[in-house]
């Protein structure tokens, strides 16, 4: 019952896989599913609700944190540690600039196993350019990005601010979801069959 689905997701780490499976039951569930939940996560998945699921909007986590580009490495690392002690997740890093305009994100994998660091100006060295798209933007569009070699998208509302971010591997689910998709319809499997199933004959 709900009871059983709203504890399963207490073990997912992200809150748009739970969103993923919200999305197919109906409105009524759903609620009574939201109440269960624990009030910081319900108000993230609540957000990611009002989203289509083939936009951007629907696509992205919360899980990041933004920094100026002039921090040091240190500081990073403190940041992270009070995110993932307040919230139990390792946040993307995304870097901004004086401006408060983004410019930029830190692969995970820099922040684990960094080179030599002394200065300020070393983050330079581990910051990686990073793609920008609408919140409303579809999911065709999106994928173009898949390209890129970024490890994260970072997504923006009607304001330009930083609403959440979109992890590649997301990205890649999604392009996999849409070329199954295209196979079925070149082989005339509408939605509700499977490749498997026994032909029909009229």
């Amino acid at each position: 019952g709900n009871i059983t689905v709203s504890r399963f997701m207490r073990f997912m780490d992200d809150d748009s896989d739970i969103v993923d499976v919200l999305q197919i039951m109906p409105l009524k569930r759903q609620k009574e599913i939201l109440e269960r939940l624990q009030q910081e996560r319900k108000q993230f998945v609540e957000k990611l609700l009002k989203y289509e699921p083939d936009t951007a909007g629907g696509l992205m986590d919360y899980n990041f944190i933004i920094v100026n580009e002039e921090i040091s490495f240190i500081e990073i690392r403190q940041k992270m540690e009070e995110y993932e002690k307040e919230h139990k997740k390792i946040p993307a890093v995304i870097i901004e600039s004086k401006n408060k305009k983004i410019i930029g994100y830190i692969p995970i994998q820099k922040l684990i196993f960094p080179p030599a660091l002394s200065g300020k100006t070393d983050i330079q060295k581990l910051k990686r350019p990073i793609s920008l798209v609408r919140d409303i933007e579809k999911d065709f569009d999106i994928i173009k990005n898949i390209q890129t070699g970024e490890q994260i998208l970072g997504v923006i509302n009607e304001n330009n601010d930083l609403a959440g971010v979109i992890k590649i591997e997301d990205l890649a689910k999604m392009s996999l979801k849409e070329a199954t998709e295209n196979i079925y319809g070149f082989a005339g499997v509408i939605k509700e069959e499977e490749v498997f199933d026994s032909p029909k004959i009229a």
